[in-house]
């Protein structure tokens, strides 16, 4: 089972590689920590994932707290089931003390990166700025409806200018395995590091914490 901390670390910390562009460094630490918390197929994720299927929440502040809380929902709608069938699924992420692990910094960052957010939303400041109504339990944070249909983890493409980020392309599967698989051989892996892999080792993790915790009921 390979350890996610330890690729993270490598990737954010001691990696040398040099991406034709540096929001291709943030997809892969996204895709890491979701392909890793969810146990979902890379399909799901990878040239799949529109902005209309995240959904930024707040939260009041805890007791003795100012600040907001920041909820993150994915709507995976491309999860199927042995048989073929869809399964759709949601997720959903709070704010994370282990920063490695927490998938809203890195989404966050592609969200400002394409100016998605509606309402003039820039920043983290300005998120956090924001108060939930008293009449209401939590408050959504909308994206710009020319952004609902985009994908989240796009390629990138040549310009006059130099590489760009395409504004509507898609990142596909192949592009993101050829970046794990260097990513595992930079960490020194004997294996090849397949997106099955880190499903798998958290799929067994997932079902293990379950199994224990199912054997301490009465």
């Amino acid at each position: 089972m390979y350890d996610l901390a330890v690729i993270l670390s490598h990737h954010w910390i001691r990696d040398k590689e040099v991406f034709g562009h540096e929001r291709l460094r943030v997809q892969l630490a996204a895709n890491l920590i979701l392909a890793g918390a969810t146990a979902t197929r890379p399909g799901a994720l990878i040239g799949k994932l529109l902005y209309q299927h995240l959904d930024f929440q707040l939260f009041p502040p805890l007791p003795g707290e100012q600040r907001p809380r920041v909820v993150l929902k994915v709507n995976l709608t491309h999860i199927k089931r042995s048989g073929g069938a869809s399964d759709p699924k949601q997720f959903a992420f709070r704010e994370d003390d282990m920063l490695l692990y927490d998938p809203l910094i890195p989404v966050m960052a592609l969200a400002f990166a394409d100016d998605a957010f509606a309402n003039t939303i820039k920043d983290p400041d300005a998120i956090y700025q924001l108060v939930v109504p008293a009449n209401a339990d939590r408050l959504r944070l909308p994206w710009k409806d020319e952004w609902l249909g985009r994908p989240v983890f796009r390629t990138i493409e040549p310009s006059p200018q130099g590489t760009k980020v395409a504004d509507q392309k898609a990142l596909s599967y192949l592009q993101e395995r050829k970046h794990l698989m260097r990513l595992g051989r930079s960490v020194g892996l004997e294996k090849t590091l397949e997106w099955y892999d880190l499903r798998r080792g958290s799929g067994k993790k997932l079902n293990g914490t379950s199994a224990q915790s199912q054997q301490a009921r009465p």
